[in-house]
C-alpha cells in the first residue's frame, strides 16, 4: 500500500512532539482530526505506531519514523532542486550586450536574490529559445514573430572601427561617404538581418566585403589592417580590440535595437527579469 507523505510528517511530529496536542499544535491544525488519521493509519498497516497515555513509538512506529525520515528528506531535497531550477533564468546574449546592459541587469537581478545564468551566443539565439536552452535572450536580430514578445533595452547608432594604420585613424569623426575604398569585414556569425542592417549603412559606398569566423570582438586585432573597416554598435566601439580605432558617423546610422526576447509563458522568475529590464536597462 501506499502511504501519503502528510502522513509520514505527522507521524514524524507526533514522535518528535512525544505529544498528539503538541504535535497538531506544530502542524497547525487540531487534534481530535489528527488522532483519527493516525488511527485510520494504524488501521490500514495493520499495526500500531503509538502507545498513548503516555505517547510513545512502538517497536513497528519506530521502524515506521525512521524509514518516513529519509523519505521526507529526499522529498524535501527534491522540491529544493526543482524550486532552484524553477527560479534559474538562463539567458542568452549577443557580444554587444556585454558591456553595459548585461551588467547592468546582472546587478539589479542579483539585488533581488534572483539567479541568472548568462551565456554569449551568436548563432541561433531565437533557436535557443524554441529549444528550451534559454529563458531569455538579448539581441539584434531574433526575426519579428508572432510567437515572440520583445521589449527594448538599448537604442544606439553605429559606429565605424578601423586599424591603427587605416588613413581615417587619426579622426574621431567620419561621413559614411569617408569609408570609400575600405574593405567591410562582416563575422560569419552574424544573423541576416543584422547583416542587411550593416549593408544597408555602406550601400554604394563600400562593395568589398570580408566574410570571417572571428572569435569573438575581442579577437579581431589581426582582421584590422589598413584597408578594413567594421560597423558596430556604440557599445562595442566604446570597447574596441586593441588594435581598433572608433570613428563616430556622422549620419548616426541607429544601430538594431537591443532587445529582451522570450516564448510566453514566461516563468515566474523571467518575468521578474523582464521588468526589472523594463525599469532599468533603455537607455537612448
Amino acid at each position: 500500500m501506499s502511504v501519503d507523505i502528510r502522513l509520514m510528517r505527522y507521524v514524524v511530529a507526533i514522535a518528535e512532539e512525544g505529544s498528539f496536542q503538541r504535535a497538531a499544535a506544530r502542524l497547525h491544525m487540531a487534534q481530535p482530526p489528527l488522532s483519527r488519521q493516525i488511527a485510520e493509519l494504524e488501521r490500514e498497516l495493520g499495526v500500531r505506531l503509538f502507545e498513548r497515555r503516555p505517547t510513545r513509538l512502538t517497536a513497528a512506529g519506530t521502524t515506521f519514523v525512521d524509514s518516513a525520515r529519509k523519505i521526507l528528506d529526499d522529498v524535501d531535497r527534491a522540491v529544493a532542486r526543482t524550486t532552484a531550477t524553477a527560479a534559474t533564468v538562463r539567458l542568452g546574449y549577443v557580444v554587444s550586450a556585454a558591456y553595459d546592459v548585461l551588467p547592468r541587469l546582472l546587478a539589479v537581478t542579483a539585488a533581488q536574490s534572483i539567479r541568472v545564468e548568462s551565456s554569449e551566443e551568436s548563432a541561433d539565439l531565437a533557436g535557443g529559445l524554441r529549444d528550451g536552452r534559454f529563458d531569455l535572450a538579448l539581441s539584434r536580430s531574433i526575426p519579428e514573430d508572432d510567437d515572440f514578445r520583445r521589449l527594448t533595452v538599448s537604442r544606439e547608432p553605429f559606429v565605424a572601427v578601423v586599424g591603427r594604420t587605416h588613413p581615417l585613424a587619426g579622426r574621431s569623426e567620419v561621413s559614411v561617404g569617408d569609408l570609400r575604398g575600405s574593405r567591410l569585414l562582416l563575422s560569419d556569425h552574424h544573423q541576416p538581418a543584422y547583416r542587411d542592417a550593416v549593408l544597408r549603412v555602406v550601400a554604394g559606398i563600400v562593395d568589398d566585403v570580408q566574410n570571417s569566423q572571428i572569435g569573438g570582438w575581442r579577437h579581431t586585432d589581426d582582421l584590422l589592417d589598413g584597408r578594413t573597416v567594421t560597423i558596430v554598435p556604440r557599445t562595442l566601439g566604446d570597447n574596441p580590440p586593441s588594435a581598433g580605432v572608433t570613428l563616430s558617423l556622422t549620419e548616426r546610422p541607429p544601430a538594431p535595437d537591443l532587445q529582451l526576447v522570450w516564448l510566453p509563458p514566461a516563468s515566474a522568475a523571467a518575468t521578474r527579469v523582464i521588468d526589472l529590464a523594463a525599469r532599468h536597462t533603455l537607455r537612448r
